[in-house]
């Protein structure tokens, strides 16, 4: 039986050297099965935006087929899918976020995983937006108002927040390692349990102003931690059993 990744559709050229491999069926009868399997090479359709109708059922159901497909492909084009997150910003019935988020449950029903891994989000203002359990590493969301977003249990990873602004953002359980923060600035973001966490290059926490002396050791783990905008204290993340994070847990 022919089984496809955990986290990304492939592209049919993929599926038919596999079935050509695997089973050695003769091409007519390759090309046979490929045309019942669910899956298609054609992203440029994901690039248009969805069509509502009054009731706000979509009308190209098409175009919805191959954004799902291209959010969770490995192989489809970055500038694809950040075009996806512009025609979802670009809507202001309420019925694409949605919409939207209808398909992203339905993605993770499936077993499947939303996969960002090197997209440009940057200068968006990304709001209220349900970007858990993804694959974001090496995302750039430079420059970017990120607003309500619940990224819990998202990878992370060398991500770019640089000159970001970061409120009421929920990042419990998110993985960090080498993610950048030059110049953000943070305000209300949940940070339990994240991994590889370090702060080093944020502008502000919580209001509270951050300056060389502010984030001291990043092999220590001792962190200035903005507990509201009157006062800022050191908490040793290793000593401490509890660990009150620089942001309010949502």
């Amino acid at each position: 039986m022919l089984s496809f990744p955990p986290t990304t559709y492939e592209k049919m050229s993929y599926v038919k050297a596999v079935l050509t491999r695997q089973t050695e069926l003769p091409m007519p009868l390759v090309n046979l099965t490929c045309d019942f399997l669910p899956l298609d090479d054609d992203f440029d359709l994901a690039k248009f935006p969805l069509i509502f109708g009054r009731d706000g059922q979509i009308r190209n159901p098409r175009v919805r087929k191959m954004i799902r497909e291209a959010l969770i492909s490995n192989v489809c084009e970055l500038n694809i899918k950040r075009q996806i997150f512009l025609n979802l910003l670009s809507d202001t019935s309420g019925f694409y976020h949605a919409a939207f988020e209808h398909l992203l449950h339905e993605i993770s029903q499936t077993g499947y995983q939303v996969n960002l891994d090197y997209v440009d989000l940057s200068h968006l203002e990304l709001v209220r937006l349900p970007l858990m359990n993804m694959s974001l590493k090496y995302a750039d969301f430079s420059d970017s108002l990120i607003h309500g977003v619940n990224f819990t249990h998202t990878d992370l990873n060398c991500a770019k927040f640089i000159d970001s602004e970061l409120r009421l953002v929920n990042m419990a359980h998110v993985s960090l390692f080498g993610s950048t923060w030059d110049g953000a600035i943070l305000i209300r973001v949940n940070l339990s349990g994240a991994q590889d966490l370090d702060l080093a290059g944020a502008q502000s926490i919580n209001g509270v102003y951050v300056d060389d002396g502010c984030i001291p050791d990043r092999t220590t783990r001792e962190y200035r931690l903005a507990i509201s905008e009157n006062d800022c204290l050191t908490e040793s993340i290793q000593e401490k059993e509890e660990v009150r994070y620089c942001c309010v847990i949502l």
